[in-house]
């Protein structure tokens, strides 16, 4: 397959954060902006595509994957097919067929075959049984994890810390380098994809710090470690997943969240995705609070993007 979409990547910003609260406390925070990689698809689902297609040997007739009914995958997929002129299918869990949210009409709009399915075929949907059913519906059909979740992702990912990597190293002088602590860079998890492609991407003088936004999710740091083996198996980067910060679950916000993102977003004209980064820099500030990141410290927060998934919730769709 072409490397069409290795041309759509551009240079994302990594930029100094005026953080009144942070400097305040003398801790330096710096923004990578991936949620300006693309105006389709921003953010780091735009990554976990890139090698899931471009080092295909023949062009699929149907691109096929997993999500919910707000899935900023989901949402990138329908975004990348269009550009590519590949049809896609879209497997939605739930039943939205006569309530399709912003995201599934969006998905719609751009050509997506939407399937609506039961919790209980949900959770036979990596089984072989049934991607053989799927492959039988729709011939030379290539079929994409949910979440972009495997090693062709996880290399995608590793562009993000490469970049970080030589940003920073541009922005600092030597000494400061190797005198200094490591840097700390944070970012949301999820599936761990992300993650572990920053962690190959970046070298020793920074650590990788993982907002988990799942409550109970105990595989996550098997499954990081996993993919760096898979990809990077001499990585000696110090990192770790931090279950403390997730508010309740995945997707789920509470007051404090709001007003968090509210005042941060009047402070910085920078949007923040409820589910994922907005709770990275909450996490970051509670951090700073109980002395965890201490003053005189660096961090670098990654913007995985996901704006278009905020349009579920109420509490922002008059602030934007």
């Amino acid at each position: 397959m072409n490397d069409s979409l290795l041309s759509f990547i551009k240079s994302t910003p990594l930029q100094e954060l005026p953080w009144r609260y942070a400097k305040e406390r003398g801790v330096s925070v710096w923004i990578k902006r991936e949620d300006l990689i693309h105006s389709a698809c921003p953010g780091n689902k735009w990554y976990k595509l890139i090698y899931n297609l471009v080092e295909r040997d023949q062009t699929p007739d149907y691109l096929i994957s997993f999500g919910g009914p707000y899935s900023n995958h989901i949402h990138a997929l329908a975004q990348v097919g269009k550009l590519l002129g590949i049809t896609t299918v879209g497997i939605i869990r739930g039943f939205y067929a006569d309530n399709l949210t912003p995201t599934l009409i969006d998905c719609r709009n751009l050509g997506m075959e939407l399937i609506f399915v039961s919790k209980n075929t949900w959770k036979q949907k990596d089984s072989e049984q049934y991607q053989l059913k799927l492959k039988d519906s729709y011939s030379n059909a290539y079929i994409i994890p949910e979440g972009g979740a495997n090693s062709a992702g996880v290399k995608g990912c590793f562009l993000i810390g490469q970049s970080i990597r030589r940003q920073w190293n541009s922005l600092v002088q030597t000494n400061e380098r190797q005198n200094c602590s490591p840097v700390q860079v944070y970012l949301a998890c999820g599936t761990g994809t992300t993650m572990a492609g920053v962690i190959c991407g970046l070298d020793p003088t920074f650590e990788v710090h993982g907002i988990s936004a799942l409550k109970g999710e105990n595989t996550l740091t098997q499954a990081i470690s996993a993919f760096v083996a898979e990809l990077e198996p001499a990585s000696k980067i110090k990192w770790q997943v931090h279950h403390d910060y997730h508010l309740g679950g995945y997707a789920k916000i509470t007051d404090e969240l709001v007003e968090f993102i509210k005042c941060f977003e009047n402070e910085h004209q920078i949007l923040l995705d409820p589910v994922y980064t907005a709770k990275v820099l909450f996490a970051i500030k509670a951090r700073i609070d109980r002395g965890i990141i201490r003053e005189g410290e660096r961090v670098i927060v990654i913007h995985t993007g996901g704006i278009q998934g905020r349009r579920g919730y109420d509490q922002f769709n008059n602030h934007v």
